[in-house]
């Protein structure tokens, strides 16, 4: 890994990422995860390209992170700067999986996959048209993101990363937001950070909008 600073349609069950996927990374407690960021931390390092970022162009950004990383701000950043279409992933939970939420209930694999079936396919329609996109979407789970790539090899994650500390403080002054702070240890515990051989940059995102909007341009090799 090389550093810089700085729509209801059925998934298929044996589709990449689906239930019948193995190999998937055990999950972590919430402490682990916070370790994670430490790591990030150390040095400096604001930002880490993974192995698997090529020559290939880029049509299409998923930012990805826990409820609170600001993931959301940062995705309607870039769709600005670049002037690409911009798809907040939240908007494409079923009414019955945002009650889930609202009442406490963290989500299943079962309850996302259909989810993560709308938004591959509100994704790959608008690529097959040529248009480039951005999606704010959580992403927390290696399987999850393939579902949402389907294979190709033009879409870049950009993991959003910020303290814990930090996170529930956010979520603590959050209204009107469907998801309970109480849920951000489950996401935490559910995260599978990206791999060597992923397509995508990790971002610890701790400066203002503006700085970090700048930094993700840089990471991603936009500019």
């Amino acid at each position: 890994m090389s550093e810089t600073s700085g729509t209801g349609q059925t998934p298929n069950e044996h589709a990449p990422g689906g239930p019948a996927a193995n190999g998937q990374a055990p999950s972590r407690d919430a402490a682990g995860a916070s370790r994670d960021h430490a790591d990030l931390r150390e040095g400096h390092r604001e930002t880490s390209t993974n192995d698997a970022v090529g020559e290939q162009a880029v049509h299409a950004i998923v930012v990805m992170g826990v409820s609170g990383s600001g993931k959301t701000t940062l995705a309607e950043g870039l769709s600005q700067e670049l002037g690409w279409a911009f798809a907040e992933g939240d908007d494409f939970h079923s009414e019955q999986a945002k009650a889930k939420m609202a009442g406490g209930t963290p989500l299943t694999d079962e309850d996302r996959w259909p989810w993560l079936e709308r938004i591959h396919t509100w994704l790959a329609e608008r690529l097959e048209r040529g248009e480039p996109v951005i999606v704010s979407c959580s992403s927390l789970k290696r399987a999850y993101r393939e579902v949402l790539t389907g294979g190709r090899d033009d879409v870049r994650f950009l993991h959003v990363t910020v303290s814990k500390e930090e996170l529930e403080r956010r979520l603590a002054e959050r209204k009107g937001h469907y998801m309970p702070a109480r849920l951000l240890d489950s996401q935490l515990e559910t995260l599978e950070h990206l791999a060597d051989d992923e397509p995508g940059v990790t971002l610890v995102a701790e400066s203002t909008p503006d700085e970090t909007l700048a930094d993700a341009v840089e990471a991603l090799e936009l500019d």
